[in-house]
């Protein structure tokens, strides 16, 4: 008798550990071992028969699974296992010789607790990136700003602090100044417009509006009540969420305070426009140029000439 093995084919080979080989690398520092997955699981590295390369070994240099960095410039390995391959491209740097804050001017600005920034390195040798390293990250008092991911800090608390970066024992350093920020105010209904003094809405004369709905937010999470003072409010017939405003400009100002500091306001105001109708009924004669406008500015054409027939509001 005799024993046959059918083993499945090779769908693919992957490189599962990139993002680590990727990291920076320094000429002469320690071996990377490259790791490997196999499809189907049929596969191991027992019987796929991988072969790992390199395309430039005076930088990346192969042994079995063991990558080492031999000199500096940039290299591609390769593994291939019948006929499928994966590849990753790495970079192998001289000793960092610095690392500077690119954007601390930006960063010194006053900035509002509860906001995120994010440092922006440049090293030299500039074949550092942001991406290729980890820093280290600390502020002196500590508890001002907390790291968020990588290289993006928050303001946590009021104050002023000095943030220190390093990498590879390479540091740079530049100050914070942080507070707490004014309310935003946001006024959301149907027919809302900014403007530069604030915001407005228009419609004519007995048509029911919408009560606009205001929240106010902080970046530091505060609970911010909103003030509402109405320049008359007996001219607004407000019922629930609708009002019918009486003819003419009406005003609505919001005014939030930041309970964290109560420096920190925000004032905006919605200017209601309500616009004569002019017409109570009329016979079709009548042709309306512009409604939208003061009642004294408001005209009208006849387009039939002689009687016509009209009730004016």
């Amino acid at each position: 008798s005799v024993q046959i093995t059918v083993a499945p084919a090779l769908k693919s080979v992957s490189i599962t550990n990139k993002a680590d080989l990727k990291k920076a690398w320094v000429v002469g520092e320690a071996d990377r071992e490259i790791a490997l997955s196999f499809t189907p699981d049929y596969y191991t590295e027992a019987n796929a028969e991988a072969e790992i390369v390199s395309d430039n070994p005076e930088v990346v240099s192969v042994s079995g699974k063991t990558l080492s960095a031999v000199g500096e410039g940039t290299a591609t390995v390769t593994v291939t296992a019948f006929g499928k391959t994966d590849s990753v491209e790495l970079t192998v740097s001289p000793e960092l010789e610095s690392v500077t804050v690119g954007n601390k001017a930006a960063l010194e600005e006053p900035w509002a607790v509860g906001v995120e920034r994010t440092i922006e390195p440049v090293f030299a040798p500039s074949s550092y990136t942001a991406d290729s390293v980890t820093p280290e990250i600390t502020c002196e008092p500590a508890g001002i700003i907390e790291v968020t991911d990588g290289w993006k800090i928050k303001a946590k608390e009021v104050g002023t602090a000095t943030v220190t970066v390093t990498v590879r024992g390479k540091s740079d350093t530049f100050t914070v100044t942080t507070e707490h920020a004014a309310p935003t105010l946001a006024i959301v209904g149907s027919g809302i417009t900014e403007t530069a003094d604030g915001y407005r809405m228009e419609s004519m004369q007995d048509i029911q509006m919408v009560v606009p709905v205001v929240t106010a937010t902080t970046p530091d999470g505060a609970s911010v009540d909103v003030e509402v003072v109405y320049g008359d409010l007996s001219k607004l017939h407000i019922d629930g969420a609708g009002m019918t405003p009486e003819v003419g400009t009406h005003t609505v100002t919001y005014k939030a305070v930041n309970p964290n500091d109560e420096t920190k306001i925000t004032e905006k105001t919605l200017t209601i426009g309500v616009y004569r109708k002019i017409f109570g009924s009329q016979d079709g004669s009548f042709t309306v140029t512009d409604e939208r406008v003061a009642a004294d500015k408001q005209t009208v054409t006849n387009s039939n000439g002689g009687y016509t027939y009209a009730r004016f509001n």
